[in-house]
C-alpha cells in the first residue's frame, strides 16, 4: 500500500483534532396538540367591526400557531342593548359553552345600584353571572341587587380605547401587543411588585406581600411609610411579570399618601407601563363614566401592559391571596377571577364591596407569563428505572437509557410557587439527562437521591436550588441560577464523583456546599464519632455572587479549581475534611452596602474569607483573598482569615499545605507589608506565617492571573498544541516523502 496510506490518515485525524468541528442537527420538540380550552366572544362595536375584525383574526391565527388553546369567536355587537348582550352570552354559553366574553370597543354595560354607596355604576358583572335574578324594580333601567345564585359563569374583559373608546388605532395597537406576548417577544423580571399606599398599612404585615408571592415568588415590595408619587411612577415602570398595588383613586387620578400630604398622580402622567399585568385595587379606576384611569395602563402606545384587575366604583382592598394562588397555578386571569369568586364563599354581604366592583380591562384569556417554547407541565416525581421509563414514553423524552443515548429531559418549564420540589429523582441508575428546563418554585429545583448517571445542564434555576443526595457519577454544569431561597444553591450530600462545574450562581447564600457525615460508634462505653467523606467531587469555574461562596464539610480528595467568588458573608469554609486541592480560585470580600444590609456588621466574628476548621493535608495554593469596597474604620481585614482547632470529631491538627511551586495572594497583607521581591519572579522573599502550623512560604506579591475563560482557554491551549503537532507531523511526512 506504500507509507502515505498510512501515514495520510493519521495526518488528517491530527488537523481534526487541532481543528474541532461542532455539528449541531436541527431538533424539533413537539409539545403536542392542545386543541381549544376555551372559546371566548369577542363582541366588537359596530362601528368599528369591519377594522377590528382582521386584527383578531389575526391573533387567532398567532395563538393557533403557538398552541395557546383558545378560540377566539368574533361577532358584531350591532346596536344591542345589554339583555340582549347578556341573551345572547347566555346562548353561547349553553350551546357552545364558552368561557368569557371581550367587549371591544364602546360596548354598552348595565347600570346598577350599590346600595353600600349609593351610587349608580357600570356594571360588566352583569355579563358574568348568566344565571342570576338580576331585576329592576321600580323600571328606571337601574338593576338591583340580586337574589339567588349570584356567583359567575364566565368571566368578561374590555377593551375600550380612551375618549369616546371606539379609538382603533389604540385597539389594535393592544391586540398586536398581545400578538408579541403569545409569540415569545416578551422576557420580564420573574417577580411580583407591590405597592401599597400607607392609608392600608392594616393589610401588610407580610399578608400583602405572602399573597403576592403566590404568583412569582420573588417580591419587590414599597415599604410602608415610602410611598410617594415618584415611587409610585417608578414602580408602574418596572417590568415585573405581576404587579399588584392599592392607592386611592377617583376614577381619573391616583392619589398617594405622603405623610401628612397626598400628592396626586394625573392619568396624562401615568408612563409607559412595564408590568406585563397588574390588580389595581383602587376604587373607581376601571369606572369609564369617570374617566378610566387604570385604562392608560393599558392604551398608552409604548405601552406593554396586557391586563388590569381592578374596581369600577367604591371597593375593599384584599390581599387576594386565592387569587394569586391561581395565578401561580397558570390558569388564564378569567379563570383565575371566577375561581376566587366562586371559591371564596363571599356571602352577599360583601358582593357590593368585593365582588360585584370588579372588572378585567383587557384579555382575560391570557394566561401568565412563561417561557415561550417550552412545555410547561407540573411537577415530576421518579422513584426508579421503571418509573423513568413510563415517564419517558408519557412525554416523548428521547434516549434509551443508555450511557450513549440517556433519556433527556429537555424544552421543559415548571412555574409552581407553592412547589417544594419541582424535579425529584429517586433510585435511577439508567442514564439521565436534565438540559434546557427552566424552573421556578419554592426550595429545591432538582432534588436527586440514590441515583446514578445523571446529570443537569444548561438550565434555568430561579429561587430553587439542586440538592445531590447519597449519589454517584452526577454531573451539574452549565446552569444559571439566581435568588435561591435554600440555604444552599448547590448542595452535593454524602456522594462521591459529582461534578459542580460552570455554573452562574446569583443571590443565595451560600453557592455550592459539599459535605459527608459523621456518625457514631460504640468502642466500650463510650461513644466516638467516625466520619464517612464526601469522595471526589469537583467544583471548577463557577461564578458565585452572594452572602457566602463554598464550604467543603467532611470531604475528601475533591477539587475546587477556578471558581470566582465574590461574597459578603463568607468566602471559603474548610471543616474536618482532608486532601482537598483548593486551588486558582478568586474569594473576594464585597464591602458595599447590598450584601451588608439586614446582616451584622463584617468585624463581626463568623464573616471571614477562608476559615479552616479541624482540616488536614489540604493543598491550597494560587487562589487570590481579596476585598473591594470601604471595610470601614477599624478593620483588622487579617481578622477575616480563620484557622480553627477542634478535636470533635476526634481530628488531627489544622496543618495544611499553602504552597507548592507558588502560594497565594493575600491582599490586605501584600498591601500593609514591604513584599520585596529581589528576583523578579512574583514571589514575595519572606513567608507568611498565619500559625505555628500553617505558613504560606511563597506568597505573591501580585494576585495570580489565570484565562477567566476558564475551562475554553485550556480548549484554546488543546488546539495549539494540537496544531502545533499538525505542523510537525506534515514536516516529517514530507521528508519522509521525498527520502523515498
Amino acid at each position: 500500500m506504500g507509507l502515505k496510506w498510512i501515514v495520510y490518515p493519521i495526518l488528517v485525524a491530527v488537523i481534526l483534532a487541532a481543528f474541532p468541528v461542532n455539528v449541531h442537527s436541527p431538533e424539533s420538540y413537539d409539545l403536542g396538540a392542545r386543541g381549544y380550552e376555551c372559546k371566548v366572544i369577542a363582541l366588537v362595536n359596530h362601528t368599528i367591526y369591519d377594522e377590528i375584525e382582521p386584527a383578531l383574526k389575526s391573533l387567532q391565527d398567532v395563538m393557533l400557531k403557538n398552541n395557546y388553546g383558545c378560540r377566539i369567536i368574533t361577532k358584531d355587537a350591532g346596536r344591542m342593548n345589554p339583555e340582549e348582550i347578556r341573551a345572547l352570552l347566555e346562548e353561547e354559553y349553553s350551546t357552545s359553552g364558552i368561557s368569557g366574553a371581550v367587549l371591544v370597543g364602546n360596548i354598552p354595560l348595565k347600570k346598577y345600584h350599590d346600595n353600600n354607596t349609593s351610587e349608580v355604576i357600570e356594571f360588566p358583572y352583569y355579563y358574568m353571572d348568566l344565571n342570576g335574578q338580576w331585576i329592576d324594580s321600580d323600571g328606571d333601567g337601574i338593576i338591583d341587587t340580586p337574589s339567588g345564585d349570584y356567583l359567575p359563569e364566565i368571566y368578561v374583559g374590555i377593551v375600550r380605547s380612551s375618549g369616546d373608546g371606539n379609538n382603533v388605532t389604540e385597539i389594535k395597537g393592544y391586540i398586536e401587543r398581545v400578538e408579541k406576548y403569545i409569540q415569545g417577544d416578551f422576557t420580564p423580571m420573574l417577580k411580583s411588585g407591590v405597592f401599597l399606599d400607607n392609608d392600608f398599612s392594616m393589610l401588610w404585615d407580610s399578608v400583602v406581600y405572602s399573597s403576592a408571592e403566590y404568583a412569582y415568588i420573588g417580591v419587590d415590595a414599597v415599604s410602608i411609610n415610602r410611598t410617594t408619587s415618584q415611587r409610585f411612577l417608578h414602580f408602574l415602570s418596572e417590568n415585573y411579570a405581576y404587579a399588584y398595588f392599592v392607592v386611592h383613586s377617583d376614577g381619573k387620578s391616583y392619589y398617594i399618601k405622603n405623610g401628612s400630604r397626598t400628592e396626586r398622580v394625573d392619568a396624562s402622567q401615568i408612563p409607559d407601563a412595564r408590568a406585563l399585568f397588574y390588580t389595581d385595587l383602587s376604587c373607581y379606576a376601571s369606572s369609564f363614566e369617570k374617566g378610566g384611569v387604570a385604562n392608560r395602563l393599558l392604551m398608552k402606545s409604548d405601552s406593554i401592559s396586557l391586563g388590569v384587575l381592578t374596581y369600577t366604583a367604591e371597593g375593599i382592598p384584599d390581599a387576594l391571596a386565592g387569587y394569586h394562588r391561581r395565578i401561580g397555578e397558570g390558569k388564564s386571569f378569567g379563570d383565575t377571577l371566577v375561581g376566587y369568586m366562586r371559591e371564596e364563599n363571599l356571602g352577599v354581604e360583601d358582593f357590593n364591596s368585593r365582588m360585584a366592583m370588579l372588572s378585567y380591562l383587557g384579555f382575560p384569556f391570557l394566561k401568565p407569563w412563561r417561557p415561550h417554547g417550552y412545555r410547561d407541565i407540573g411537577q415530576i416525581s421518579i422513584d426508579g428505572d421503571e418509573e423513568l421509563m413510563r415517564y419517558a414514553k408519557m412525554y416523548g423524552w428521547k434516549g434509551d437509557g443508555s450511557a450513549d443515548s440517556p433519556i433527556t429531559i429537555e424544552k421543559v418549564s415548571i412555574f409552581n410557587a407553592s412547589a417544594f420540589i419541582a424535579i425529584y429523582i429517586n433510585n435511577v441508575t439508567l442514564h439521565l439527562r436534565i438540559r434546557d428546563v427552566i424552573l421556578l418554585n419554592q426550595k429545591y429545583g432538582v432534588f436527586v437521591e440514590n441515583s446514578a448517571n445523571v446529570s443537569i445542564e444548561h438550565s434555568s434555576f430561579h429561587y430553587s436550588s439542586i440538592l445531590v443526595l447519597s449519589s454517584r457519577e452526577v454531573a451539574i454544569k452549565g446552569n444559571s441560577m439566581e435568588s435561591i431561597n435554600s440555604m444552599c444553591a448547590v448542595e452535593v450530600d454524602n456522594s462521591t464523583e459529582v461534578d459542580v462545574t460552570d455554573n452562574r450562581i446569583e443571590g443565595a447564600f451560600t453557592g455550592i456546599g459539599v459535605h459527608g457525615e459523621s456518625y457514631p460508634v460504640w468502642v466500650g462505653q463510650n461513644i466516638t464519632w467516625r466520619l464517612r467523606y464526601a469522595e471526589n467531587i469537583n467544583v471548577s469555574h463557577n461564578s458565585i455572587r452572594g452572602l457566602a461562596g463554598i464550604w467543603l464539610y467532611i470531604t475528601s480528595n475533591s477539587s475546587v479549581f477556578r471558581n470566582n467568588v465574590d461574597f459578603g458573608f463568607y468566602g471559603l469554609d474548610v471543616a474536618h475534611s482532608t486532601s482537598n486541592e483548593i486551588r486558582q480560585n478568586n474569594f473576594t470580600i464585597n464591602f458595599s452596602a447590598g450584601y451588608w444590609e439586614n446582616m451584622p456588621l463584617p468585624h463581626v466574628p463568623g464573616h471571614y474569607l477562608v476559615r479552616i476548621w479541624d482540616a488536614w493535608n489540604n493543598r491550597i495554593w494560587e487562589n487570590n483573598f481579596m476585598y473591594k469596597g470601604n471595610p470601614g474604620d477599624g478593620m483588622n481585614l487579617s481578622d477575616l482569615f480563620q484557622i480553627v482547632y477542634d478535636d470533635e470529631f476526634g481530628g488531627e491538627k489544622t496543618n495544611n499545605m499553602w504552597n507548592l511551586t507558588r502560594g497565594n495572594y493575600w491582599q490586605w497583607w501584600a498591601e500593609a507589608n514591604d513584599t520585596n521581591n529581589g528576583n523578579n519572579d512574583g514571589i514575595v522573599d519572606y513567608p507568611l506565617v498565619i500559625d505555628e502550623n500553617n505558613t504560606d512560604y511563597r506568597p505573591l506579591k501580585q494576585p495570580y492571573r489565570w484565562w477567566r475563560e476558564g475551562k475554553e482557554s485550556e480548549l484554546n491551549s488543546v488546539i495549539i498544541y494540537s496544531i502545533s503537532l499538525a505542523v510537525l507531523a506534515a514536516v516529517v511526512i514530507v521528508i519522509i516523502l521525498r527520502r523515498r
